[in-house]
């Protein structure tokens, strides 16, 4: 019996956030602190 295995796909999908203007610089706070995060991690 013959086994077929897929490697791991990845994919990225872009969603367009509706972000009050007042609310523009807390989101890009977050950001900063998800990336500081996950490069951390992978180091």
């Amino acid at each position: 019996m013959c086994e077929s295995r897929m490697g791991d796909v990845i994919r990225t999908v872009k969603v367009k956030l509706d972000v009050p203007t007042e609310r523009c610089d807390d989101l890009h706070q977050t950001k900063d602190q998800f990336l500081h995060c996950a490069n951390t991690t992978t180091e």
